[in-house]
Order: C-alpha cells, then sequence, then structure tokens
C-alpha cells in the first residue's frame, strides 16, 4: 500500500468518526428529553446543563476529528508523492490504516468524556455564581434562602455544611470554593 493510500483511508474513517460526534448531539435529542427541557425549573434544571455540556463536547470533539482527517487530506494532496509505498502487502496497510484511525477514536471518546466534565462543572459553577451575585445585590439575606443555597450546593457539588457551622461562615467557605468575593456589608440571617 502506498503511503498516500494509508493517509487517505486514515483520513476518511476520521471523518467519518468526527461526524458520528457532531451528529450524536442531534440524535440524543429524543422526544422525551426535548420534553423533559421544556419543562420550567425553579431555580435551576441540571439536565439541561448536561445536555448543552455534552452537546458542546461533541461537537467540538467531532469538529477536532473533522479537522484531522483534512489536515491530512491536504498534507497527502500536496506534500506526499503516489509512488511511496509503506507497506507490501495491501491488506496490512488497510488493518494498520484502521487500527491507527480507531486509536484515535478512542483517544477522542477519552478528551470528548473529560471536557464534558468540565464543561459541565465550569456551567454549573457559572449559574451558581450568577444566582448568588442575585442575592447578594440585597442588603440581606433570610435563612430561608440561605438554606436553598445549601442544598444547590450539595446537590451540585457535593459541598456540605459542617456541623456546627454558621450561616455566615458556611457562604464565606462555598464563595471562597466558587472564587467570588462574599460582601462585607451583607447581612446573614442565622
Amino acid at each position: 500500500m502506498s503511503l498516500d493510500k494509508f493517509l487517505l483511508l486514515i483520513s476518511t474513517t476520521l471523518g467519518f468518526f468526527g461526524t458520528i460526534f457532531i451528529a450524536k448531539g442531534i440524535f440524543k435529542l429524543v422526544p422525551e428529553i426535548i420534553a423533559e427541557q421544556s419543562t420550567t425549573y425553579y431555580g435551576y434544571n441540571d439536565l439541561i446543563i448536561e445536555n448543552l455540556s455534552r452537546q458542546k463536547a461533541d461537537f467540538i470533539s467531532g469538529l477536532i476529528i473533522i479537522t484531522m482527517a483534512f489536515l491530512l487530506q491536504l498534507t497527502n494532496l500536496i506534500f506526499i508523492s503516489p509512488n511511496i509505498k509503506i507497506f507490501d502487502i495491501y491488506w496490512i496497510g488497510v488493518v494498520t490504516s484502521l487500527f491507527t484511525s480507531f486509536c484515535i477514536l478512542i483517544i477522542s471518546i477519552i478528551i470528548n468524556y473529560l471536557y464534558f466534565k468540565k464543561c459541565h462543572f465550569d456551567t454549573q459553577k457559572a449559574m451558581t455564581v450568577k444566582m448568588l451575585m442575585d442575592d447578594f445585590r440585597f442588603d440581606s439575606i433570610p435563612s430561608k434562602k440561605i438554606k436553598n443555597i445549601i442544598e444547590v450546593a450539595d446537590s451540585l457539588f457535593d459541598f456540605k455544611r459542617y456541623e456546627g457551622e454558621s450561616n455566615h461562615q458556611f457562604l464565606a467557605r462555598y464563595t471562597k470554593f466558587l472564587k467570588i468575593k462574599l460582601p462585607d456589608s451583607l447581612k446573614i440571617e442565622e
């Protein structure tokens, strides 16, 4: 098998894999998920955060794989002579190029998952910061609102309130975790 065909087979396979990643976001939007996302929630809807984070990760992974396929094709067309043999037996070249493509696919799936987790966490954090900043606009935070903040912290980040910890101590620790400043003038009900 010649080098140009080897690269062509890899880039074609990667183009197919990249297309699958991009299409995953659309194919996962089944009527049940669309209905669930369309339902209003008080506070936040973690399903929307999760699905949009997954779609973003899938789209970016697909885009990277398709870009790799494009660059391989471009390299093949511009720099590779059609007569360079790298495998004497054609099928060994086919198997090697498919194996290489699948290795890239496995690496892409792992990176996709890690990016999804990061995007999901960052989105939850951004949403929480926005909600807290809205609460901090007022002169005081009632204890009922702090109870809600504690529940959100626990459900999103597994961020628990220590036993015996005051509302002020909890908010100080929580805002430090979120990397925002707790206003000094804020009155916090206990």
